[in-house]
């Protein structure tokens, strides 16, 4: 399977969020239609319980909970403390070649079973392959003139 030029690249959102452990304070990416199917499809592969679900039902959920990111920090903290983390990253960014967005070259996988980060493993990584604009058939330059100056 190949996740295409459907990932793109967004303006960056930097996310904290209060006494959510692995959710601390993330930079959200989009959740494209290409993201989403793969998802689906790792969970139908992984989990015995989405199997026997229609792919109708495991789409739904998935586009529903689904929630693609790069987490930054983890641990359960409160919004006091998280306020000044998120200021500082977030003007970091801003100052940053990253202000305008960030393309993703690879997606990877991480099984997330189990409370401590220790536990979660790799399932899979997937490059990103983005199709190459084909070249227009285009005259010689010679005939363009032509058909530009005798029109």
């Amino acid at each position: 399977m190949a996740i295409d030029d459907k990932v793109r690249i967004f303006p960056i959102a930097v996310n904290v969020q209060p006494d959510c452990r692995f959710r601390a304070c993330v930079i959200e990416a989009s959740p494209t239609y290409a993201l989403r199917q793969a998802c689906v499809e790792v969970r139908r592969v992984i989990f015995p319980e989405d199997r026997a679900k229609e792919r109708k039902q495991v789409e739904e959920d998935v586009h529903e909970s689904f929630r693609p990111h790069v987490s930054l920090m983890y641990g359960e903290f409160d919004k006091e403390t998280l306020t000044p983390i998120w200021q500082e990253l977030y003007k970091g960014l801003m100052e940053s070649d990253l202000k305008l967005g960030y393309k993703a070259e690879e997606v990877a996988l991480v099984m997330t079973e189990g409370e401590e980060h220790q536990c979660w493993k790799e399932v899979a990584r997937f490059p990103i392959e983005r199709s190459r604009p084909k070249p227009v058939p285009r005259d010689p330059l010679w005939v363009r003139m032509k058909k530009r100056f005798l029109s």
